[in-house]
């Protein structure tokens, strides 16, 4: 499910942001496309929390996202001056990427 609504997200970026906010907003589909694919990689962060929880590693996924939120927020300070909307896109996109590899990475660890 979350695959499909990544897919119609990204095929239909630019129809879904001039129908909520009109044609003024169009290029905000750009952005809308990016952060669709790093909500997709933080779909596994989702769940593998829950395996993490389940395991006895409350604290795990706590951390995860500490270094996910660090991230975030020093790629959002170098590439907003460059990219502007576009550049907050991309640096939330691969923090919430960093998100679902690294819970990934920790879960196949813990389970072996």
């Amino acid at each position: 499910m979350l695959g499909a609504a990544t897919l119609v997200a990204l095929v239909f970026a630019e129809p879904i942001v001039t129908l909520l906010f009109g044609y003024a907003y169009a290029e905000a589909s750009t952005p809308l496309r990016i952060l669709a694919l790093g909500s997709f990689f933080y779909g596994f962060f989702s769940v593998n929390s829950g395996v993490m929880q389940g395991l006895g590693r409350a604290a795990l996924p706590m951390k995860i996202l500490g270094a996910a939120a660090l991230l975030d927020l020093l790629l959002n300070l170098l590439l907003i001056p460059l990219l502007a909307t576009t550049g907050a896109a991309i640096a939330t996109a691969l923090s919430l990427s960093f998100a679902g590899v690294a819970s990934t990475l920790a879960v196949r660890r813990l389970v072996g």
